[in-house]
């Protein structure tokens, strides 16, 4: 049945294990789910920032592109998978290798604290 195929899509045979759209689509889900989206910015290097009223950022870029990030507190982050993780800034900027897989910022980054190396 379709039900079936699509179960099978995300579980694998039997529901033996996880494919990676599952954890991308949960990950999703648990990072954006009933917010507020104030906009998009699209940068000349290819970022895409989306920007949420809840202290939420999202980036993802056409190519793997590092960029740094002015900011004076650590960035709780998390990729695309669930993965936490820690941007500790030295001297006020971080650096980060973003792709085209998002990676979500649990901070409201604005588009001037971002610039390309």
């Amino acid at each position: 049945s379709m039900s079936n195929r699509w179960f099978h899509g995300f579980v694998g045979p039997n529901a033996e294990f996880l494919k990676a759209p599952y954890y991308a689509a949960s990950t999703a889900i648990k990072n954006l789910d009933f917010k507020t989206c104030l906009g998009q910015e699209r940068f000349e290097s290819g970022l895409v920032l989306t920007r949420y009223k809840e202290d939420m950022s999202v980036l993802w870029n056409h190519t793997d592109h590092m960029f740094k990030i002015q900011t004076m507190t650590p960035l709780q982050c998390e990729d695309i998978y669930g993965n936490e993780f820690t941007l500790n800034p030295i001297n006020g900027t971080t650096t980060l290798l973003i792709g085209e897989d998002p990676i979500y910022v649990k901070s409201l980054l604005s588009p001037n604290q971002i610039t390309s190396l």
